[in-house]
């Protein structure tokens, strides 16, 4: 064991204090990091959560958008339409009928949402 020739006692005393103050100062800079890492964390989680709601919202908007639209239908679908009458021979058919009968088409080509 070293010992100095002359030690002072309240110097020893005073770095004592400073290093136990410099332990308290960094023991509550690692805590303040440790809670911005859970904040960042849980920031994160957040916004992959709603980044993969947009994304599902997205795809579901295009699937409607494709339904509505006669251009996304196969080729035969798009005759159907554009015949009307002349091509089923059902010239007596009711407008309301027309379009359960067309609503039916697009739910069957419609894309499965067992995904949801």
């Amino acid at each position: 064991m070293t010992t100095f020739p002359t030690q002072d006692p309240p110097a020893v005393v005073e770095v004592a204090l400073a290093v136990q103050l410099e332990r308290l100062r960094v023991t509550e800079a690692l805590v303040a990091c440790n809670n911005a890492v859970v904040r960042l964390k849980d920031a994160c989680t957040s916004l992959r959560q709603k980044s993969a709601i947009i994304s599902r919202l997205e795809r579901e908007l295009e699937i409607l958008r494709q339904s509505s639209t006669p251009s996304s239908m196969n080729p035969s679908a798009q005759q159907e339409i554009q015949c009307g009458d002349s091509c089923t021979g059902t010239g007596e058919q009711a407008d309301d009928e027309k379009g359960v009968k067309f609503e039916r088409r697009v739910r069957e080509k419609r894309p499965s949402s067992a995904c949801r």
